[in-house]
């Protein structure tokens, strides 16, 4: 795969499996809602950009390019949601198929026996890793529904009920 590959996450449900892969990485177990949810700040990091403290804003700054914080996605994401929901899915069903996930009750989590040090060994996966791992500390850092209510202000409530499981 070339690095820029990495980025294609429009086409590939491999790929986006690839991002789960990492969330859970970062975040050990976790519900699909809040799976969902770390994928969907990822891909629109302007969002993620106004929910946290305007001190971090140096910080996503630095892992985001501005490219990535002010692309066309940035005008469009209404009506995106629905196609990255449907990614989200199909990725998913892509990890349980190639059995590199479990779910167990409400939780989804990394099978024990995936080993990662050679996808972290590519400096692409890498630069995503680290996105993802602030994302996932965003996620931790506050109530699931007083996170969900901050993406609903932010996005409209009618927007991010398309979005959300």
């Amino acid at each position: 795969m070339e690095s820029e590959d990495f980025f294609n996450i429009e086409e590939s449900s491999i790929l986006n499996g690839l991002y789960l892969i990492l969330v859970l990485k970062n975040k050990k177990r976790t519900t699909i809602d809040e799976l969902a949810t770390a994928l969907y700040l990822y891909r629109f990091p302007f969002i993620t950009k106004q929910i946290i403290d305007k001190e971090e804003e140096v910080h996503i700054s630095n892992l985001f390019s501005y490219a990535e914080l002010n692309n066309l996605d940035t005008m469009l994401y209404p009506f995106l949601l629905e196609k990255y929901n449907n990614r989200f899915v199909s990725s998913l069903k892509e990890l349980l198929a190639r059995e590199l996930v479990n779910v167990e009750q409400d939780y989804v989590y990394l099978k024990k026996e995936l080993d990662l040090k050679e996808l972290l060994n590519e400096e692409a996966i890498i630069q995503i890793d680290k996105k993802f791992d602030y994302i996932v500390k965003i996620i931790n850092s506050m109530d699931y529904k007083s996170l969900k209510k901050k993406i609903e202000e932010i996005v409209g409530e009618k927007h991010w009920k398309t979005h959300s499981l």
